[in-house]
């Protein structure tokens, strides 16, 4: 997993992703973007439930340590 659904969390977004991992939003099947759109309309269309998963997800993130997370990220960058 990059950190892009980490930093999506911190910034208070609702995640629609292909990846499983804890998470407010939805997970959609890779490849499926009729299940993509359906997800990202629904949260268009329901805008508190889309706050209300953004700030979940900003309390959720926060039980992971930004330190650790970019000193792994450094090393698999500098292993290129």
């Amino acid at each position: 997993m990059g950190i892009v659904l980490l930093e999506a969390m911190a910034s208070g977004c609702a995640i629609v992703s292909t990846i499983p991992f804890d998470y407010s939003g939805f997970t959609v099947q890779p490849r499926n973007v009729n299940q993509l759109v359906e997800k990202i309309k629904y949260l268009f269309e329901n805008k508190k439930i889309a706050i209300k998963m953004g700030k979940e997800n900003r309390e959720r993130v926060k039980k992971y340590r930004w330190d650790k997370i970019l000193e792994i990220y450094d090393k698999v960058v500098k292993k290129r």
